[in-house]
């Protein structure tokens, strides 16, 4: 982890000077799939009595929410997108909001490509509008 994390963060710091777009161009080099691979997996909110309480990923609403049962309502808030560009939004979303019955980060501080998959998540939450402080 240690010198191929420190190359992706090398990639990140560049991109981040480059302004918007190159982040992702450059990321995506490093972290193919968080530009790269199937859009099939969506990130939704766990709602209880008017507030989001949970944040999680999924490929299938219905069937999510069947898993959740009474737990809480879930309502999708991305369209579809890659399963580790999913994984990226989540994480940043929890880190958010420490108040979320999350037990765990989707992607670990300690996985190498964190800080990575962390600076997607940020270009692509502001480019797409998304809320992640609740």
């Amino acid at each position: 982890h240690g010198a191929l994390g420190a190359t992706r963060a090398a990639y990140v710091a560049r991109a981040a000077g480059r302004g918007a777009g190159k982040v992702a161009e450059l990321v995506g080099r490093v972290v193919p799939g968080l530009v790269r691979g199937p859009k099939d997996t969506y990130v939704y909110l766990g709602w209880r009595g008017g507030s989001p309480v949970y944040v999680g990923i999924t490929n299938n609403i219905q069937r999510r929410q069947r898993e959740h049962g009474a737990r809480f309502r879930i309502a999708q808030i991305t369209p579809k997108v890659t399963r580790l560009q999913a994984m990226a939004i989540e994480t940043m979303i929890i880190m958010a909001n420490p108040q979320f019955e999350n037990k765990r980060l989707s992607i670990g501080r300690g996985n190498g490509i964190f800080s990575a998959a962390i600076e997607w998540a940020a270009e692509w939450v502001g480019a797409n509008g998304l809320r992640i402080s609740y």
